[in-house]
């Protein structure tokens, strides 16, 4: 069969540039290189609403297979001019082997403003497992950070459920990160503390959370050593922690009563000047000694880079 390439009809899009946009009949065009595999409806009807209004202003790319094309690139232009009811569908064809295939979506899909945590965890794995590249050549190609890349991977470490609760939205991905060194089971009970208490656990509660069951599964491995029930425990500690709008912990330190707390901290002033603050609210109320420690730590702590201060109000 010979492929018939139609001149673009006068359709708004953009200006030809070195590389000519024609159009093929959609019929002729076949998807499944892309690792992404979810698209909104809502979103794509409103892609298809503004092509509809302004024309299709990036146009789709194809490589040519046999007799068909497949798309390397542009899926969600494609499905919404599907959904506008195009016959012909203006391209930019490639001759492209897999490997530059690959890497011509994989580009164009982490260069999105806000990509599939597991779409890019899929399509990482895949450039190692189908072309043999390393994390450091998968930076290469799309300038994602090696953290992130690394960051990404791991998330298929989480059980398919978890996933599906990550792309839905059910489940945020800062705690999606912390679960990942997590047995299924484990991720199971996480996710149970996480879902069944009044208040929703904070990053840094939910950590402690994932930090328990982490130590857990460690010394069960290593040691066969038996833990309390930490998902009872947790619950108990969270609805403790809503009821007195307090942070659910495992341990306070012990503290004299004598000694007047400091005020509420706030997060938009240096740690360190607040320190020094409560320093001299100690030496007011006759505590010069207390004072003076807490002066010695936040000296400490700023020359080793831990803090940081506004000096002049020292």
């Amino acid at each position: 069969m010979t492929l018939e390439v139609a001149p673009a009809a006068r359709r708004k899009r953009p200006k030809r540039a070195k590389e000519q946009i024609v159009e093929i009949p959609v019929s002729l065009i076949d998807t499944g290189l892309n690792n992404r595999t979810v698209f909104d409806d809502d979103e794509l009807a409103e892609l298809a609403r503004d092509i509809a209004e302004r024309g299709l202003l990036q146009v789709p790319c194809v490589r040519p297979v046999g007799s068909r094309y497949q798309l390397v690139y542009g899926e969600r232009r494609f499905r919404a001019c599907l959904l506008l009811g195009w016959t012909l569908l203006p391209v930019v064809i490639r001759t492209l082997d897999d490997t530059q295939a690959f890497t011509a979506m994989l580009v164009e899909n982490n260069q999105r403003k806000d990509p599939d945590p597991i779409d890019q965890a899929q399509g990482f794995q895949r450039a190692i497992d189908e072309h043999g590249w390393s994390v450091q050549q998968i930076y290469e190609h799309t300038r994602v950070k090696t953290q992130v890349i690394n960051a990404r991977l791991n998330l298929l470490r989480l059980h398919d459920e978890y996933q599906k609760m990550l792309r839905k939205g059910q489940l945020d991905l800062v705690l999606a990160e912390l679960m990942v060194n997590l047995d299924h089971n484990r991720q199971a009970v996480a996710v149970r503390v996480l879902t069944s208490v009044s208040r929703r656990p904070t990053i840094a509660e939910f950590r402690r959370v994932v930090s328990d069951l982490f130590k857990e599964q460690v010394a069960e491995q290593q040691q066969g050593m038996l833990f309390p029930d930490l998902e009872q425990l947790w619950r108990e500690k969270l609805e403790a922690a809503a009821a007195t709008g307090k942070r659910a912990r495992k341990q306070r330190l012990p503290l004299n009563p004598a000694i007047p707390p400091p005020q509420r901290f706030k997060r938009n002033w240096w740690f360190a000047n607040q320190m020094h603050d409560y320093a001299e609210q100690l030496r007011a109320a006759g505590f010069t000694e207390g004072g003076d420690a807490i002066d010695h730590v936040v000296e400490m702590a700023i020359e080793c880079g831990i803090l940081e201060a506004d000096e002049s109000q020292f």
